[in-house]
């Protein structure tokens, strides 16, 4: 008798390669086909609904393709469905296609605003202060994304050639459990990251960036006490660091 994992692998082979494996014993090739096709369509439905813009600027074969694809080669790492759409993301990552070279950004930006969505964080400790002159704490709800093209719009308006500027957008998601995507300056987006990765007081990180990006000091420092404001206002920043 044939050990219940080799029957699980000879069923799984034949639903992922049906025109090359072989028909699982006691099965019914109808049977079979039913079971592929359940399966295949719910795996296109998690992916179809995770990348919507993405399947509207790409060619219909190309898409339906890639799916095909995905689904008979691709090894994923998890077994949640929630996780398919990180899972289609890496897939993509290993087989960029030159004739859309904004492809794997936009896909990465449709997986952003669910992984948003579902994103597990302690919330951390913080005290009412001054944020311009103390350390923020940053919400654990904030990304601050970067690519070469305009991903954010592309439902509107998709420009024929990479700008010349990239593009910084900031993803957050609220304590009511909204997520909420906004462009923001490229200096914006670098304070943001660099306070994710080495909290220190506002005045010391403007400094730093300052120093990094060639800008000058005290004009960041004006941009920083507004956006720290407008940060604060919206739930980016929570507050101070603990003394």
């Amino acid at each position: 008798m044939a050990d219940f994992r080799d029957i699980q692998a000879g069923f799984t082979d034949w639903i992922r390669h049906p025109g090359h494996a072989a028909l699982p014993e006691g099965v019914t090739l109808q049977r079979m086909r039913i079971y592929r096709e359940l399966l295949f369509n719910n795996i296109a439905g998690f992916v179809e609904s995770a990348f919507p813009v993405l399947r509207s600027k790409l060619p219909a074969a190309l898409w339906n393709q890639l799916v095909e694809d995905f689904f008979s080669r691709h090894n994923c790492r998890s077994p949640y469905f929630r996780d398919i759409s990180r899972e289609f993301l890496n897939y993509l990552q290993a087989r960029e296609r030159q004739e859309y070279p904004w492809m794997l950004e936009l896909a990465h930006f449709e997986w952003a605003e669910i992984a948003a969505e579902v994103a597990e964080e302690d919330w951390p400790a913080f005290a009412t202060g001054d944020v311009d002159q103390g350390t923020p704490v940053l919400s654990p709800f904030v990304w601050p994304l970067l690519y070469a093209w305009p991903v954010h719009r592309f439902v509107e308006d998709m420009p024929d050639h990479k700008p010349v500027t990239p593009t910084a957008l900031l993803l957050h998601r609220s304590r009511e459990h909204r997520v909420y995507c906004r462009e923001i300056p490229l200096p914006a987006a670098a304070l943001l990251e660099s306070l994710q990765h080495n909290p220190e007081p506002l005045p010391d990180a403007v400094r730093r960036l300052a120093s990094a990006h060639g800008i000058d000091v005290a004009i960041l420092r004006q941009h920083a006490k507004s956006w720290a404001a407008e940060w604060l206002a919206n739930g980016i920043i929570l507050g101070v660091r603990p003394a």
